[in-house]
């Protein structure tokens, strides 16, 4: 049918057309019967004839009226059977409805359901790779601290090492300088002695031959005083023998003394060389020590120094492997 394929909405309001026509319908009629009851009690005299001109009327308008009610009867029957497959169509369509709005609800819900899933990974996610980053910017704030800390302590090392060698060499300086000095003022002391003790002895010899001469003098006086001239010559060479033989026994003397002088200045010269030697040697020696020990101390700090490097940063690579473990245990559901 041509109804059939209207629109429910449009059915429906034909429908309420349809329903307020007949409510017309059958007040007009009420209406009309009331009139022919009225128009029946009002016959009298000239309307006799008008009156029963307008039952006539009325009866062809009755008779039209009932093929007008079962024409509509007919047509809401007809209506009523469209109702009934409307409703049937709508009911049909509501439960389709309702199923694709019950699978559509399942749908959201399942969405939700994967969303809420997908939120908690994507936050376990974030999570994890925030704990692995703060891991890793840890690991590499504790090596770049580590090297910081070795740089220092190298360059600390460095400092200490020349001060250390400076001084080394300074006090080595001084202590040559300081055995240069005192040799030199000993040398001079010692030749000054001896000069001194020289010119004493030299004093000493000249007083030794006065005496000696004074003697020979008066012995030679003597001897010169003999009448007897070979008494006296032989007196004469006796003085003569006694003067070569005094005057050399005292050239001898103090010569030999002047040599021990002599001898003794040159070998304290020469113990005062040999301590000065040592004194310096012992210097250099030492500032040879002190730089070694240096050196020394600063390789064995600055080899420390990598040591305990390398062990802050394999510390640092175990605690952000420690950390990367447990960042990925982390809960998928917390």
């Amino acid at each position: 049918m041509g109804t059939s394929k209207k629109e429910p909405a449009d059915r429906k309001k034909e429908g309420l057309k349809f329903e307020e026509k007949n409510r017309e319908h059958r007040a007009e009629l009420k209406g009309k019967q009331e009139k022919k009851r009225a128009v029946r009690k009002a016959i009298t005299g000239k309307q006799a004839a008008w009156a029963q001109k307008g039952i006539e009327e009325e009866k062809q308008q009755e008779i039209k009226s009932k093929k007008e009610v079962v024409e509509f009867k007919k047509r809401k029957k007809k209506t009523e059977e469209e109702i009934k497959i409307f409703q049937a169509k709508k009911k049909a369509e509501e439960d389709r409805l309702e199923v694709r709005r019950k699978e559509r609800e399942d749908e959201r819900k399942g969405q939700l359901e994967y969303l809420k899933e997908m939120s908690n990974r994507n936050r376990w996610q974030i999570n994890k790779d925030k704990k692995i980053q703060e891991a890793e910017s840890k690991k590499l704030s504790k090596k770049t601290e580590a090297d910081r800390k070795v740089q220092q302590t190298k360059l600390q090392s460095d400092v200490v090492q020349r001060q250390k060698m400076r001084t080394a060499q300074k006090d080595g300086l001084k202590k040559r300088g300081e055995a240069n000095i005192k040799e030199e003022q000993t040398i001079v002391d010692i030749r000054n002695t001896a000069r001194s003790d020289q010119a004493r002895l030299k004093a000493q010899e000249q007083t030794s031959t006065l005496q000696l001469e004074t003697r020979l003098d008066r012995d030679r006086a003597i001897a010169n005083s003999y009448t007897n001239p070979a008494q006296k010559q032989m007196e004469i060479r006796k003085v003569d023998m006694v003067e070569k033989r005094e005057r050399s026994r005292v050239v001898s003397k103090y010569k030999k003394l002047a040599e021990g002088i002599e001898v003794k200045a040159n070998q304290d010269i020469q113990r005062v060389k040999r301590e000065a030697k040592k004194t310096r040697d012992k210097a250099t020696s030492d500032e040879r020590k002190g730089k070694a020990a240096a050196q020394r101390e600063r390789n064995q700090t600055r080899l420390q120094a990598n040591k305990d490097s390398l062990q802050k940063k394999q510390t640092a690579d175990k605690l952000e492997e420690t950390e990367i473990i447990e960042a990925r245990k982390f809960d998928v559901t917390e």
